[in-house]
């Protein structure tokens, strides 16, 4: 089995997550802060009042829905001069 290891749920890191565990034989992890998703482009609209924050923000679950997905949920520090990638618990 194939094990696959995605940091971030953004836009690209949900769309690899969706076309990669649909693929038999693969183990997809994503690894973000959140358990949901910004969509980003319209938190003018939260700023305005024309959105609630509820109505940009999906849970990463519900975006998801494929078997061989495991989601955790940690916080992440970047360490800029090694570049390496801390999760903490």
């Amino acid at each position: 089995m194939t094990r696959i290891l995605i940091i971030g749920g953004g836009f690209v890191g949900l769309n690899t997550a969706k076309v990669l565990s649909g693929i038999k034989d693969v183990e997809v992890t994503l690894i973000d802060q959140n358990n949901y998703h910004l969509f980003q482009p319209l938190l003018y609209q939260v700023a305005t009042a024309g959105l609630s924050p509820a109505e940009i923000r999906s849970n990463i679950n519900c975006l998801v829905r494929r078997g061989g997905l495991v989601i955790v949920i940690c916080p992440l520090f970047k360490n800029l001069f090694n570049n390496t990638i801390l999760l903490s618990s």
